[in-house]
């Protein structure tokens, strides 16, 4: 198949049209016309074709898959599921994630850190936190060590101890405020131990000792 013409794409900077012979319009990055030695008039067989539209393809997709890396950062699994969602091929998606992985682009283990920071600031417990890194697709292998992030634990405390003020105001509550509190917190991702703990401080700060 003859190369008829290759001319700068009119809309797309650092991208070629290749125009062969039988009509079709090829569009090509630029790294392609070296990496396959393209020029008007070349003879490219089939299979040399084939493997241009492979290699395209693939540069096509990790392009994508940087633009939407600097929109927001995301676990492996989340930019695989975003990518497929807008129409890429699920192995060209996931060969998009690794390559990002290998140049440092993409580190789910320094994501999982920024959600166990993200979430502990704001006053989530630990089960809250595993259940955003479940749900971003982060492996269990990268939880440890995320979790080395968590606000210590007399912050923690305090966090818990703001929440309770705040619901409470200051008032002695009765059951069915103090079950819709813990519950709250509960929600939020802490352990029952916690929120016994904390409603005591709460109590004993009002000096409304059981």
């Amino acid at each position: 198949m003859i190369i008829s013409s290759i001319t700068p794409h009119p809309k797309r900077p650092a991208q070629h049209q290749l125009t062969l012979e039988d009509g079709r319009v090829i569009t090509v990055r630029e790294g392609a016309l070296t990496q396959f030695f393209l020029y008007p008039g070349k003879d490219i067989a089939e299979a040399e074709l084939e493997s241009l539209l492979e290699a395209n393809d693939q540069q096509k997709v990790r392009s994508r898959a940087l633009r939407l890396l600097d929109y927001r950062a995301m676990s492996r699994k989340e930019l695989i599921d975003k990518l497929v969602e807008k129409g890429e091929d699920p192995e060209l998606a996931a060969d998009a994630a690794d390559w990002l992985l290998e140049i440092g682009q993409l580190d789910d283990a320094e994501y999982a850190a920024s959600i166990v920071r993200h979430y502990g600031a704001k006053g989530y417990g630990r089960r809250r936190i595993e259940s955003e890194l479940w749900r971003r697709g982060i492996e269990k292998d990268d939880w440890d060590a995320a979790f080395l992030e968590l606000p210590e634990e007399a912050e923690r405390d305090a966090l818990i101890d703001q929440f309770i003020r705040s619901k409470l105001r200051g008032a002695i509550p009765d059951r069915k405020e103090e079950k819709r509190v813990t519950d709250a917190l509960a929600r939020r991702g802490y352990a029952w131990d916690e929120v016994g703990a904390a409603m005591r401080r709460y109590r004993e700060s009002l000096g409304d000792i059981e």
